[in-house]
């Protein structure tokens, strides 16, 4: 038998800051074996479209009956909802994908009520047999929060049975029991992988690994770039290749950058990195090389590139501030010039002649 944990609340579904909508969500251990219901959408933003599921690994497509346009495919948040604003009212229709032991719920045309908001809910029915006693349940969590930063990622599990993840939040039902390592493959620029995670699942028992990226506070990703571009660049009087390169560099240490291309003079900058803090730091570093030709000609005006946006950060740890990456040096000191007297009217050069008199 297997061991169930019940709830029923009625709860305030918040999505995306949207609006609320009233559901009443039954949860147990099983993939499908909850139940969700939407009972009230009235206080949610007008033209919303709501999903909810009863399955983390639901997935569903969204279309136009009429013009079967394709509005939405996928699994939504985490599989158990969805929302979307700003809708044309109308029909639209959903078709729930298959999840493994579970009955997958039938397709359902609605039209957006007066308000021009629809709501799907979808329950997958549990036709799985009962969890023998060699299995259990494996979770994955991850401070991973873009999907920019997730795609570069992949979870590797190795066990009694293997498998490949993209990294995102992950629940693997019915695991055989047994000794689980989880690796990965892939970088983020900038932060650091945790080390490899091994745990033992026991049988009708969970295990969590908990993947959490972090700020590296060893080393910092540098970019060189030169003007004109192709330079060959070297860090530290290492070859590291042809602009643009990146290179990741020590935190606390200033790092010397020569740039070299046929026809210019060579460029040297000493590139200063500040060590990790508590409280501000670098994610990553920009700099670019300007050549000047070797007959002392200067090449022709250029304008810096605008800042990089800086990609947020992939974890949830303490604020951390992300300082201008691209440093321009000012090669020239300000110029002082000199404040020029107001003329002064009429009235006040006739005043100005009258006390002159009695001064004299």
């Amino acid at each position: 038998m297997v061991n169930k944990f019940v709830f029923v609340a009625s709860l305030i579904f918040i999505v995306s800051g949207m609006g609320a909508a009233n559901f009443i969500f039954a949860q147990s251990q099983s993939p499908c074996s909850s139940s969700v219901s939407i009972t009230d959408i009235s206080q949610a933003q007008p033209g919303t479209i709501f999903v909810l599921s009863n399955s983390a690994q639901a997935n569903f497509t969204i279309t136009n009956p009429v013009t079967q346009e394709l509005i939405y495919k996928g699994s939504g948040y985490g599989g158990y909802a969805w929302s979307r604003e700003g809708v044309t009212a109308g029909a639209y229709t959903i078709t729930w994908g298959a999840v493994s032991g579970c009955g997958t719920p039938p397709s359902e045309t609605k039209t957006t009520d007066s308000r021009g908001s629809i709501a799907f809910a979808g329950n997958y029915q549990n036709i799985s047999t009962p969890a023998p006693a060699t299995t259990g349940t494996i979770d994955i969590r991850t401070n991973l929060v873009q999907s920019s930063d997730r795609e570069k990622i992949t979870f590797i599990l190795t066990g009694p049975q293997n498998k490949t993840i993209t990294a995102d939040n992950f629940t693997w039902f019915y695991a055989p029991a047994g000794t689980y390592t989880i690796t990965y493959r892939g970088e983020i620029e900038g932060y650091d992988a945790p080390a490899p995670q091994t745990k033992i699942l026991p049988a009708n028992g969970s295990i969590v690994f908990q993947v959490d990226y972090k700020l590296s506070q060893t080393t910092l990703p540098l970019t060189v770039d030169s003007l004109p571009t192709g330079a060959t660049v070297y860090i530290d009087e290492v070859l590291v290749g042809k602009a643009p390169v990146v290179k990741k560099v020590s935190r606390g240490a200033t790092h010397r950058i020569r740039c070299t291309l046929p026809g210019y003079n060579d460029y040297t900058y000493n590139y200063v990195v500040a060590p990790f803090s508590s409280t501000v730091n670098v994610v990553k570093g920009d700099w670019r090389c300007l050549l000047t030709v070797k007959n002392g000609q200067t090449i022709p005006a250029y304008s810096p590139t605008t800042q990089p946006q800086q990609s947020l950060s992939p974890q949830e740890q303490p604020r951390t501030t992300v300082l201008p990456q691209n440093r321009i040096e000012q090669t020239t000191s300000p110029i002082a010039y000199p404040v020029q007297a107001k003329p002064k009217g009429f009235f006040s050069r006739i005043w100005q002649s009258i006390l002159s008199l009695f001064l004299k």
